[in-house]
Formats: structure tokens, C-alpha cells, sequence
């Protein structure tokens, strides 16, 4: 008998939004493949958060230096004109940074999301396979985990990929302005 779920019943359109077999067979490779098979399946979402997660961190790493901008170019040096442009500055990172930090957000959900219902999906196939096996080859406990931890989890590792590559991107920027800087000053 056919399995109602596997790649042959997708492609008679059957399939869920989620189809887990775009994933991962559950092929008994290791954790890191399977995440990056998540990561394969989602990547234009993952990227988009992603890029999202960068403009983020890197207009709210700008806040100070544009403040200081400010303070020093405006206010210090009685310079209304540089005042305005810094203040229009300020402003226009405070909106980038409300802008893409919903946006950013909106991604990370969704592959939080995506991300665990294709595990879910993965794992209810695979036991729904074993059908009376299963009791014989982990215990109660051991499913329940999977499906109350470990697919938390596995939506953690992918969501944080937004705010992880935009805070890497934002400590590079701001540690080569403050290198940049420094020569200067020397």
C-alpha cells in the first residue's frame, strides 16, 4: 500500500500547504541536515527575514552615532542647519527601524511556524507509519517530547536567524566605525 502522505500523493495535489516531504524524509541523518533541509525548503522566507533583521539592527546601531551627529554638528556648534539634517536623520532611522522591525518580525514568525508544522507534520507521518510499533520503540514521554519541545525548538533555530544575521551585520558595522574613527583621530 501506498503512503497517503508521501511525494507520489503530492503530486496528484493533495498535499498540505506544509508538505514536510519538501523537508526531510526523516532519513535517520543528523539534526544539523534536517534543519538544513528546513532551511532549503524556506529560504526565501529565511532570507527576506533575514535582510529585514539587518536593516533593523543597523538603523537602531546608527540611533547613537546619529544622535551624537547631532548634538555635536547642531547643537555644540549652534548650526540650525545641521541640526535639521540630523534630526531628519534621527527621524528617518526611527521609521526604518519601526518598519522593518514589524516586517523582520512577520518573517520570523512565519518560519517559527513553518518550521515546526513541517515537523509536526513529519513526525505524526512517521508515527502514524510505525502505527502499533511505536509503544514498542519509545515511550509515551519520549513523543510527547518531540512534540512539546523539540518542535519548539526546531522553530527557535530557524527563527532566530533574522535577528541573529542582523545583529553579526550591525556589530561589524558599528566595530569599523569606531576603527575607522580611531585612525582618524590618530
Amino acid at each position: 500500500m501506498k503512503d497517503p502522505g508521501g511525494p507520489d500523493h503530492a503530486a496528484r495535489g493533495r498535499a498540505t500547504y506544509l508538505d514536510p516531504w519538501s523537508a526531510a524524509r526523516g532519513d535517520g541523518g543528523s539534526p544539523a541536515r534536517y534543519l538544513l533541509s528546513l532551511l532549503r525548503v524556506q529560504w526565501r522566507s529565511v532570507t527576506a527575514g533575514a535582510l529585514f533583521g539587518v536593516a533593523w539592527m543597523l538603523s537602531q546601531a546608527l540611533m547613537p552615532a546619529a544622535l551624537g551627529r547631532a548634538i555635536g554638528d547642531g547643537v555644540a556648534a549652534r548650526d540650525e542647519g545641521a541640526l535639521v539634517t540630523w534630526a531628519a536623520v534621527l527621524l528617518g532611522l526611527g521609521a526604518a527601524q519601526a518598519v522593518t522591525g514589524v516586517l523582520r518580525h512577520r518573517f520570523a514568525a512565519f518560519n517559527w511556524l513553518s518550521a515546526a508544522y513541517r515537523t509536526v507534520q513529519l513526525v505524526t507521518r512517521q508515527a502514524t507509519r510505525l502505527g502499533s510499533t511505536l509503544p514498542k520503540r519509545l515511550s509515551a514521554g519520549e513523543v510527547v517530547s518531540v512534540g512539546l519541545s523539540d518542535v519548539s525548538h526546531i522553530g527557535d533555530t530557524v527563527d532566530i536567524i533574522a535577528r541573529g544575521s542582523g545583529a553579526v551585520v550591525a556589530i561589524v558595522v558599528v566595530a569599523a566605525s569606531c576603527c575607522r574613527r580611531r585612525r582618524r583621530s590618530a
